[in-house]
């Protein structure tokens, strides 16, 4: 569906218009996704839509090509993060176009034949990988997290200087930071204003955990806001925040009430805090 509103909105608005360009660059970046996870991209040609027409499939060296075509197009009339302004992370910039080329030709001898034997990077495909992101880090719109590196994942990181192109997932701009709530396992509650429990629940496997086997103190591995020993049995609202990276053992946090119309609070209307089990279903 992300494909196809790409092209009926260059369609709706005309070639001229920039959200057409834009809508274009997710196009691109749909089949990408596609690519990088199954190998394939799907060309659409505007004019077949409602006429029962499907799209082309296209693999290999002709995805590649397809895609960059369309990047090709669309890159002299995309504007920067700057220019897009509150806006720079979320909307398809040039820079979004730029990394998103180099990601292709970083893994173009993989998607051009992924059951090769063995994989040539060519040395021309390594240099613009270079230039590309060197044109990223030289527009001066982005840098690497070094403080917080779980704050790239917070819900007001629409602009957060080490994101160049992603969701907006403020509370106001996709419903109640609902992607991260999908992430949640059950009885987690994500968000003290959104108070329902979370869904799936992320895992890993044990191999990729033990990857990380004498690097618990990296910053990227876990940050804790709330003991998960017990010990705390209350939190100030203005203080809750999830645990973030990789969450092990018993967990604690808020819960609901047992009504399950609000969060459970202390008589000093500070947030309860306590074991966290799966009771449902």
């Amino acid at each position: 569906s992300g494909i196809a509103k790409g092209l009926i909105v260059g369609q709706t608005l005309g070639t001229d218009h920039p959200y057409s360009y834009e809508a274009l660059g997710m196009v691109a970046f749909y089949n990408s996704v596609l690519l990088d996870l199954f190998g394939v991209a799907f060309e659409k040609d505007p004019n077949d839509f409602n006429t029962g027409n499907m799209s082309r499939v296209l693999r290999g060296q002709e995805a590649v090509d397809y895609i960059i075509g369309i990047l090709d197009e669309i890159e002299p009339h995309l504007k920067t993060k700057t220019q897009l302004g509150e806006a720079g992370s979320t909307r398809f910039s040039l820079s979004a176009a730029h990394a998103l080329r180099a990601r292709l030709l970083l893994n173009k001898a993989v998607y051009v034949n992924r059951y090769a034997d063995s994989f040539e990077f060519a040395d021309a495909d390594m240099d613009d990988v270079i230039d590309y992101c060197d044109l990223v880090i030289n527009s001066g719109n982005y840098s690497l997290e070094t403080e917080d590196y779980f704050s790239i994942f917070d819900v007001d990181n629409h602009n957060h200087p080490e994101i160049i192109f992603a969701l907006d997932q403020r509370l106001e701009a996709n419903g109640t930071n609902r992607f991260a709530w999908f992430t949640l396992s059950r009885n987690t509650i994500g968000s003290i204003t959104f108070r329902s429990t979370g869904t799936d629940g992320g895992s890993c496997t044990s191999d990729f955990y033990h990857t990380w086997d004498g690097n618990h103190n990296d910053p990227r591995f876990y940050k804790e806001i709330i003991p998960q020993d017990g010990s705390v049995t209350s939190c100030p609202a203005s203080q809750y925040a999830l645990n973030r990276g990789f969450l092990q053992g018993q967990q604690y946090g808020i819960v609901l009430n047992e009504a399950g119309t609000d969060v459970k609070k202390n008589q000093d209307g500070t947030l309860a805090i306590e074991m966290l089990y799966n009771k449902a279903r």
